[in-house]
């Protein structure tokens, strides 16, 4: 089992990186990339950050939220080795505990 959390998004060719991990794998092995296509906020600190750690990785050729451009990726070559499932059921109460967790930051 390969699994990543939220390193494609620091990755300027992260499609590729995918690929290769996939190619790692033993037969019936399991890659796991927890990745996101974004994060909505009312929170003004959090969505400066958001915007802030975008333009920082943008800089050096990576995206923030590259869930979706993962998702949406040709992978003829890496399905051979098991397929590809979006799991969107958690995201939103996860965001919520990071976005509790940074205004307790804020006003620790």
């Amino acid at each position: 089992m390969i699994y990543t959390r939220f390193l494609s998004s620091h990755l300027p060719e992260p499609e590729q990186a995918v690929a290769r991990w996939a190619k790692e794998l033993a037969a019936g092995g399991l890659l796991l990339l927890e990745e996101v296509d974004s994060i909505s906020t009312e929170v003004a600190a959090f969505d400066e950050h958001l915007k802030i750690a975008s333009e920082v990785l943008a800089q050096y050729g990576s995206e923030l939220f590259v869930g979706a451009r993962l998702a949406t990726s040709r992978w003829s070559d890496v399905t051979r080795w098991g397929q590809f499932t979006d799991i969107k059921d958690i995201k939103k109460e996860m965001f919520q505990c990071l976005e509790i967790q940074f205004e307790n930051w804020l006003n620790s």
